[in-house]
């Protein structure tokens, strides 16, 4: 991957519309346009081109661009802040839960319970938010640990036989704003960040299968990929679903300053 050798926010006037994007020169052939989800529309150009060239380029592939921003706007999700009251909904391991706030005697009865499609919080004040917030938190931080630790080691077995290294490798769970996970060989530990328990299994397993391969193959060549293919045939099915569905909810969460 070319280093960045200078990067700008830029922005120019389309036929189609005001497109903002983010401008790098790199070392390359080719001029590519994107669009991600978390950064936007990326543009990169040969590291000796001018703005001009950028503009131009952008106004060529204005149509696509703005067809790829309207979708993202059509498919963002939109949460109110958190004031954990009956009918918010929360996402865990892929699947929406409609919250039903109970009232309970004493402290030790605090709790969360899924029944069926509702998410059910048992707790001494009613009106305290950020009593209610502690007992939610509480309990995703208990089932991502669980979860995560859980198809790790399953993951882990499964794989030993088919690819290197891997039995030695540890686990650590955090916060990661910009990564799913990430695989440190000086240490020995794969991370992965706190925010899959929205995922669904089969997305949380493709995270852990391609730390995993990194076990083998430090960086992302034909190799690696072949090795991703090999433990996780269906792994770009499970990425596509992570950056369109479950990161717009993630991204949501960030505007209203929530954890969950």
């Amino acid at each position: 991957m070319s280093k960045i050798i200078k990067e700008e926010k830029r922005s120019v006037i389309t036929e189609y519309g005001e497109i903002k994007y983010t401008l790098y020169f790199k070392d390359v052939k080719n001029s590519t346009i994107k669009f991600k989800i978390d950064k936007g529309v990326i543009v990169t150009i040969n590291k000796n081109s001018n703005y001009l060239k950028a503009e131009n380029f952008v106004k060529e592939k204005a149509k696509t661009v703005i067809s790829w921003i309207e979708k993202y706007e059509k498919n963002e999700i939109k949460i109110s802040e958190r004031k954990f009251e009956n009918g918010e909904q929360f996402l865990l391991l892929g699947n929406y839960y409609i919250l039903q706030v109970n009232k309970v005697k004493k402290a030790s009865e605090n709790k969360v319970i899924i029944s069926g499609n509702n998410m059910i919080l048992n707790t001494l004040y009613l009106d305290n938010v950020d009593y209610k917030r502690k007992i939610v938190e509480k309990y995703y931080t208990q089932i991502t640990k669980r979860i995560l630790s859980q198809q790790y080691q399953i993951l882990k077995n499964k794989y030993t036989s088919k690819i290197p290294n891997i039995s030695s490798y540890s686990l650590k769970i955090r916060h990661m704003k910009s990564r799913w996970g990430s695989n440190n060989l000086n240490t020995r530990t794969i991370t992965l960040t706190n925010t899959l328990i929205f995922a669904p299994i089969e997305d949380i397993d493709y995270v852990i299968s391609h730390e995993l391969c990194h076990c083998a193959i430090r960086n992302h060549s034909s190799v690696f990929y072949s090795y991703q293919a090999m433990v996780y045939p269906d792994w770009k099915e499970r990425r596509n679903h992570l950056n369109s569905v479950v990161n717009p909810y993630i991204k949501a969460l960030e505007k209203i300053n929530s954890k969950v």
